[in-house]
């Protein structure tokens, strides 16, 4: 579902270089998936074994039914792939509810023409289906309308920093100095690094002067 497989995401010990925290965006009980925030901006995650002390105090709080986590890890997910084109989801969706509902509404109008005309078919007044596809054309506008929306905020919020980016370039400094320290520490703890497709990095002007 990740495309990271790793046995426990929430291993209290984690490690990771300064690159790879400024590039994690953590808010909530987010802080569950930070190996996936990693992974999915780009870094390579690794996975070592550690020792697992007993806990001495108290009780733990992890239940078998701890559904928060599936709603944190579907927004993590839904951001990544659609953050930066959220009608991608929405026009789809919008289409897929739009087409078949249009269609049944154009039959039922016929329907209710040829009865206007030639006393044969139904009156639409009389079938309920009518007022179900109308509700459901309805609603694909408004999915329609709430991709627009948001395509249009996104559309803004970046125009309005055009500004300050000038250019993206690739900063590999930070790769080989945390592997280096890796080794040389022997630390055993689930280690986000960067890949060799080091992601991204933000240029502005500042940084050109």
């Amino acid at each position: 579902m990740t495309g990271l497989a790793l046995h426990d995401f929430n291993c209290g010990l984690k490690a990771m270089s300064r690159e790879v925290a400024r590039h994690l965006c953590i808010y909530g009980h987010h802080h569950r998936y930070i190996p996936l925030h990693a992974h999915l901006a780009g870094f390579r995650v690794a996975e070592a074994p550690i020792q697992n002390t007993a806990r001495k105090h108290g009780t733990s709080r992890y239940r078998t039914l701890r559904y928060q986590g599936i709603f944190d890890l579907l927004t993590i997910l839904f951001n990544h792939k659609y953050g930066q084109n959220p009608m991608h989801f929405f026009g789809p969706l919008s289409a897929m509810i739009a087409i078949p509902s249009g269609l049944f509404m154009l039959w039922m109008t016929y329907e209710q023409m040829m009865f206007w005309l030639f006393g044969t078919g139904f009156q639409v007044q009389n079938r309920p289906m009518f007022a179900m596809a109308l509700t459901a054309l309805i609603l694909s506008l408004i999915i329609f309308l709430t991709g627009f929306v948001c395509d249009f905020m996104l559309h803004h919020r970046i125009r309005d920093r055009m500004d300050e980016i000038v250019a993206l370039s690739r900063d590999s400094q930070f790769s080989d100095e945390f592997r280096e320290v890796g080794r040389s520490t022997g630390v055993a703890a689930m280690m986000p690094v960067e890949s060799a497709e080091t992601p991204l990095r933000r240029v502005t002007r500042a940084d050109v002067a």
